[in-house]
Parts: structure tokens; C-alpha cells; sequence
């Protein structure tokens, strides 16, 4: 899996991203870590580009929730 964050949402970001699927990577897009120097922009990357190309499209809240779970799930599994 690949975690995306970063300047700029729409070109560096959005462009990385579309490399990486080329080449088999499973993204998830953390919409709260990206920024993007025009407002019109960085919408299009949030709410076009990511859902259609990558897998997942979280805030960094959701994406630490989900750390968290796959922890305790792993955690329980050793102590059984």
C-alpha cells in the first residue's frame, strides 16, 4: 500500500498517484494532508481524480483509526 500527502493535490501529488497504480501500487489519498496553491484545483484532485483512481480516499483521522485497528487486531492475535 502507498499513502499519498503533499504540495501540490492536483499535479505532484495527483501525478505520483497515477504513476504508482500504473505500476500495481494499492493508494489511499489523505485528503487533509494534500494542499494545492489554486481552490478550483485541488477540489477536482479531492473529489475527481482520487476516488476515480485510488483505492481509498481518507482523512489522516480515518487513516490512524485504521492503523489503530489493524494494531489491536494484531495484538490479540499474538496473545492467543
Amino acid at each position: 500500500k502507498s499513502f499519498f500527502a503533499g504540495l501540490t493535490s492536483q499535479t505532484c501529488v495527483e501525478g505520483t498517484g497515477r504513476r504508482a497504480i500504473e505500476a500495481g501500487y494499492h493508494l489511499t489519498f489523505l485528503t487533509d494532508a494534500v494542499a494545492e496553491f489554486n481552490e478550483k484545483a485541488h477540489l477536482a484532485a479531492l473529489e475527481i481524480s482520487y476516488p476515480t483512481f485510488g483505492h481509498e480516499v481518507l482523512t489522516i483521522d480515518e487513516f490512524l483509526g485504521a492503523i489503530h485497528k489493524v494494531s489491536q487486531k494484531q495484538r490479540l492475535a499474538k496473545q492467543r
